[in-house]
């Protein structure tokens, strides 16, 4: 198994209108390691880039709620292709060393997806400690890497581990994703359609499941 990672180091890419597809669910955990305000608003940011590739989402928080240690019970349904689980850990727990020209370079890692083959497993994890560490305590920086971060590592679930251009380059530099306007922060156009063909097989499947379930 071999995991799909995203740095923090080169994107950007227009957006283009594309027909409405139902909702795919993304079950979030991370109200005990996020702030609360920036979780919302970075899940938005996820969720605009996600729309403006034309794939539209249904949002759960799983984190056992301040009043409960049992997650909402929207969390304990079966994990169908359609439904991704992003978990947000507290630390990042280790380094990633990639090779650029002859020398060994440490990378710091945003988040990563399982993947094995041509195909990612459905949870990805999201380090933010080092988005933490990136943003320089402005919340504002934080929203923009939290949330492209998880669009990124969604779109690894759904087109499998390789990269590619826009918010699916390998490595993001710091002044594209922190200074580059938001529209620029994007699915290139090739992967909007693999995108949108992706989730319209994912449902079918779905269906198919849900139809033997009912038998």
């Amino acid at each position: 198994m071999n995991p799909s990672i995203l740095t923090l180091m080169g994107l950007v890419m227009s957006a283009a209108p594309s027909e409405a597809l139902p909702p795919i669910q993304v079950f979030l955990h991370g109200s005990t390691v996020v702030p609360a305000g920036v979780l919302i608003e970075a899940r938005q940011e996820a969720a605009r880039i996600l729309r403006e590739a034309g794939v539209e989402t249904q949002w759960f928080e799983c984190s056992p709620s301040a009043g409960s240690a049992q997650p909402e019970p929207a969390c304990e349904v079966a994990l169908l292709p359609s439904r991704v689980v992003v978990m947000i850990a507290a630390r990042w727990k280790r380094h990633y060393c990639r090779v650029r020209g002859s020398a060994p370079v440490l990378m710091e890692v945003l988040g990563e997806a399982t993947c094995s083959g041509q195909s990612c497993n459905n949870d990805v994890t999201i380090y933010f400690q080092i988005v933490e560490r990136r943003a320089q305590r402005s919340d504002a920086r934080r929203v923009r890497l939290l949330g492209g971060a998880i669009a990124h590592e969604i779109g690894h679930v759904l087109l499998g581990p390789e990269h590619s251009t826009g918010i699916m380059a390998a490595d993001w530099a710091e002044k594209d994703v922190l200074r580059a306007p938001a529209d620029k922060l994007l699915f290139s156009a090739a992967d909007r359609g693999r995108l949108q063909q992706q989730v319209r097989a994912r449902l079918g499947v779905d269906q198919q499941v849900a139809s033997g379930a009912g038998r």
